[in-house]
């Protein structure tokens, strides 16, 4: 029996913000009018479909920063 392969990538979008002398992504959770920072790993990161939609969102928050690419891998390994 051969086993169902299938994968898909996907690109995402993220806001990165200089912190710290640092590039960061922002978090999910991040609030400007309470700054408790947004160092968050990528996994938490607040991701977008188009890098338009981030920069508008970049906008909307007051930051100044960068929208960074990311690159999103699964596979179908086994079907049990």
């Amino acid at each position: 029996m051969e086993l169902l392969r299938t994968e898909a990538v996907v690109f995402k979008y993220v806001i990165m913000a200089p912190r710290d002398g640092r590039l960061k992504y922002v978090g999910r959770h991040y609030n400007p009018k309470k700054d408790y920072g947004y160092t968050v790993k990528a996994n938490g990161a607040m991701e977008y479909d188009t890098p338009e939609a981030a920069r508008k969102a970049m906008e909307r928050f007051g930051l100044s920063g960068s929208v960074g690419k990311i690159r999103k891998h699964t596979e179908l390994v086994e079907v049990m």
